[in-house]
């Protein structure tokens, strides 16, 4: 019988996540896809991503006073912000060739309960 591989599988679930740790994964991910040869053909432009979690950095900061227009915005670009690292944690996924050092050095960390997951 042939055995079936783990797959790699990134844990982006940030439903409970404060939009500091969001704003910090997305940072680690920039991080770790800047300059990586392994993904060369990124579906996001990287200068992209940077300017929204820079704007997002600072809609955090303005959002701390507690004004509605501030945690609006705010609340606005974690939602941009997520769903560019939900598209870019699936490229690892599919672009690592099942490789876990690969995989890692996109500062994703790992989450076993499917396969072999990560959070990124």
């Amino acid at each position: 019988m042939a055995k079936i591989p783990k797959l790699i599988k990134a844990a982006i679930n940030f439903t409970k996540s404060l939009p500091e740790q969001v704003l910090s994964q997305g940072q680690a991910l920039l991080k770790g896809l800047t300059g990586n040869s392994n993904f060369t053909n990124l579906p996001v432009d990287l200068n992209v991503f940077k300017a929204d979690l820079d704007s997002y950095a600072v809609s955090i900061a303005d959002a701390k006073d507690g004004g509605k227009k501030a945690i609006a915005l705010r609340n606005k670009l974690g939602e941009v912000v997520i769903r560019t690292i939900k598209i870019l944690a699936t490229y690892v996924e599919l672009h690592c060739k099942d490789d876990m050092n690969i995989f890692l050095l996109c500062s994703a960390e790992h989450n076993s309960s499917c396969g072999t997951q990560i959070p990124v």
